[in-house]
């Protein structure tokens, strides 16, 4: 084979001397490696910096007083027959400790941060993808778990997050801290409730992230092609496809997210016109808009992860198989 027909297919692995098998077999191994910690280091980084700064951002919008926020959006279940859907809305200011007496006549102290959790974990339970972790019964997974419960519950206490729990169609907000998020909350409930397109959307986005990472995954196990080396069968055109356009095709698949996420913003805010007055409306498009962003940032952190994590990993082979057809 002539040297330059080598150096074409620098990184095709389809040169004939089995003595260097091994080489291949390792070569490819150490560029998969290095291109996805390149790409985990960036997504990393991505949400603990900029995606950490711009949700921070959200309970510094500290609703007005005199809108009394929580009426209001007790009003906007109302209005929107949330409340006739079965949709409970949880207000952790109107939460206060419960006294629990059980069968044996044990009194227990329910504060609220356990309150929120047990909340959460009814969630939990009801999800497909974590259903089977949160019923376990190994002590370890169970502690675990419920430390887990227990942080994210004094996220929302504190008013750091809001949330819409679709399996246990409940609202959880903390409604003096964050309380024009809920407008955008009860949005996506209105999705999954009234809205065909809406329901289809929250399905769809869970597998964002896993379609994000599979097709970053083919283009790392994939080598490139060249002119004398093109893709023969459907399969090897549907993988080149893929290695070329990973950063693009990763970016897209946070599609279904962001269009649900600005639909429930859009529902939520039209509610709020007719239940709030104008002056208040302009908190809830910040509010909105803060949160879009969080989700269209994700969406191009995980594009440019998985574009540089594949051009490092190509970088790696292309300098070993340099070294190889140097010796």
């Amino acid at each position: 084979m002539q040297i330059s027909n080598r150096i074409d297919n620098l990184n095709s692995f389809q040169k004939k001397n089995d003595n260097k098998k091994d080489n291949k077999a390792g070569t490819g191994l150490l560029a998969y490696m290095g291109g996805t910690a390149v790409r985990n280091s960036i997504i990393l980084g991505y949400g603990c910096t900029i995606n950490n700064k711009a949700a921070s951002l959200l309970p510094k919008i500290v609703p007005d007083k005199s809108a009394n926020i929580g009426d209001a959006l007790e009003q906007a279940m109302i209005k929107s027959n949330l409340k006739n859907k079965g949709i409970e809305l949880i207000d952790i200011t109107k939460l206060s400790n419960k006294t629990i007496i059980d069968s044996n006549g044990n009194v227990k102290i329910l504060n609220v941060p356990s309150q929120i959790a047990k909340t959460i974990h009814e969630d939990f339970l009801k999800n497909p993808l974590t259903k089977h972790i949160a019923s376990s019964n190994n002590p370890v997974i169970k502690n675990t778990m419920q430390e887990l419960y227990i942080r994210l519950a004094k996220i929302f206490e504190r008013g750091a997050n809001a949330a819409y729990f679709p399996n246990s169609n409940k609202i959880l907000l903390n409604s003096e801290k964050i309380g024009y998020a809920g407008f955008h909350e009860i949005g996506h409930a209105i999705n999954k409730g009234f809205s065909k397109v809406g329901k289809v959307l929250q399905k769809m986005r869970i597998l964002s992230i896993p379609i994000a990472g599979t097709l970053s995954m083919i283009a790392l196990l994939t080598n490139k092609r060249s002119e004398n080396n093109p893709p023969q069968t459907a399969w090897q055109k549907t993988k080149n496809f893929i290695k070329e356009n990973v950063g693009k095709l990763s970016a897209l698949a946070f599609i279904p997210i962001i269009t649900e996420e600005l639909m429930a913003s859009a529902k939520g805010k039209k509610l709020a016109k007719n239940i709030l007055p104008k002056k208040f409306i302009k908190n809830i498009t910040k509010s909105n808009t803060i949160g879009a962003l969080t989700y269209i940032g994700t969406a191009l952190a995980y594009g440019f992860a998985a574009f540089a994590g594949n051009k490092v990993r190509d970088k790696i082979v292309d300098k070993k198989l340099q070294k190889q057809l140097q010796n």
